[in-house]
């Protein structure tokens, strides 16, 4: 995971590359022109935290769009998909072709990517709440268990114990899962998005388990200290696993790669970001046209990077006729 403190803020003097760049073993984060004059304001660890997941939601919006509409043909021959289902080419990245130009995602940087990628709810409530034998009997359920109940003289069915759900937390591939569960939920903090009350619930207790309450991933006074304790129980689940099934391997590759990324991003050159980055200003404008403006007064409008829905909000209503 990127320490922000580390990240070097800066501008792209030809405007065609927005991300993450290394060289000479530094990350730098070229910015879009327009923000040369915020650039004292925005160095701090929140600021650029803020601006990098700012970036991430801008990038993964346009990229569906992309995928949508075909522009990024992942079946091209030019494109290739490695062991942990990241697109790349030659360079390390995903192609869009068109005839004006070439638009390249870099997405070298594939720790937040995988960890939300591995998100599998049903999955993980599955590894964490296992059936097993329980004392405690739920009565409405009495007439599933008829068949091992004792019948005694009065006709009364005696039951002594139920096969029930109940929650285990052990030292375990369940600690993993709950690790899981709180980097996921950490970084869809960072995107301002919801998990389910499950998920969250899991995060908190392995958070109050390894961590402290008031700790946190992407707070600048914790972030090594954080990174370091993960890294540390990591180790020690791990170890402590005795039976690891696909499941597990699927977790474990994904903290793994979010907390040691930096170890599959040694060459220098792009990381993360986009070419050409004008198309998805063009893309963001144009949108945020057609959300504030009546689709009737629209008669003209670029689709090209417009996602299908709102070009068909627009379609499907009649436009006004100007022409006299």
């Amino acid at each position: 995971m990127i320490n922000f403190n580390q990240l070097k803020l800066t501008v792209n003097d030809n405007y065609s590359f927005v991300g993450i760049e290394k060289k000479n073993n530094q990350l730098y984060f070229y910015l879009p022109k327009g923000f040369e004059d915020k650039l004292e304001e925005i160095e701090t660890f929140d600021e650029k935290r803020k601006l990098f997941f700012l970036f991430y939601r801008i990038f993964h919006k346009f990229k569906i769009i992309c995928l949508e509409k075909g522009y990024l043909n992942e079946n091209s021959n030019k494109i290739k998909s490695d062991r942990d289902g990241i697109i790349d080419n030659d360079f390390g990245s995903d192609i869009i072709e068109n005839e004006a130009e070439e638009n390249i995602f870099y997405s070298k940087l594939t720790s937040i990517d995988t960890i939300l990628e591995t998100y599998n709810e049903p999955k993980i409530l599955s590894l964490v709440y296992r059936t097993s034998k329980s004392e405690i009997l739920d009565y409405s359920h009495s007439y599933k268990f008829l068949h091992r109940a004792i019948f005694l003289p009065n006709n009364a069915a005696y039951v002594d114990y139920m096969d029930l759900p109940r929650k285990q937390v052990q030292f375990q591939s369940t600690d993993l899962v709950a690790m899981y569960c709180y980097l996921f939920w950490e970084v869809k903090q960072q995107l301002n998005q919801e998990v389910s009350g499950e998920i969250k619930v899991l995060a908190e207790q392995f958070q109050h388990s390894y961590l402290s309450a008031e700790y946190s991933l992407f707070h600048e006074q914790y972030y090594s200290q954080v990174i370091d304790i993960l890294k540390d129980t990591l180790e020690i689940i791990d170890h402590n696993t005795p039976l690891k099934d696909a499941d597990y391997w699927d977790f474990y590759e994904a903290i793994e790669l979010f907390l040691y990324g930096e170890r599959k991003e040694t060459q220098d050159g792009n990381i993360w970001g986009i070419s050409n980055f004008h198309s998805i200003w063009e893309s963001m404008c144009l949108t945020y046209l057609c959300n504030h403006k009546d689709f009737s007064e629209l008669l003209y409008l670029d689709t090209h990077y417009l996602s299908d829905d709102l070009v068909d909000k627009i379609g499907n209503v009649t436009k006004k006729n100007r022409f006299i």
